[in-house]
């Protein structure tokens, strides 16, 4: 594996545990109604760490195109898990104690 795949590796990694972070944070501010909605940005994260960062899917044989497509389909689902956890900050933000989860 090239040196740059593996700083690439670890920086998801760190990117993975800082959302986690935020996620965390921001459901010790939310409203009950909302909290469940970060549960979907969470198994986007373990989605990451399982299903593309995990050390046996990455010694996988596969040519270093192929591994930079693997890390960048990881990072699309992590900037989509820190997109939703923006989207429900900002529902929290704008309604407040308002704010309610409406399921179909």
């Amino acid at each position: 594996m090239q040196k740059q795949a593996i700083h690439r590796i670890e920086k998801i990694g760190r990117t993975v545990a800082n959302e986690r972070a935020r996620i965390a944070a921001l459901g010790s501010k939310l409203i009950d109604d909302l909290k469940p909605m970060l549960g979907d940005c969470s198994h986007r994260l373990d989605d990451v760490e399982r299903l593309f960062l995990d050390a046996n899917i990455l010694c996988e044989p596969r040519t270093d195109v192929a591994l930079a497509r693997w890390l960048d389909e990881a990072e699309d689902c992590v900037r989509s898990a820190e997109h939703y956890r923006k989207s429900i900050e900002n529902l929290g933000a704008k309604y407040g104690r308002r704010a309610r989860a409406i399921s179909p």
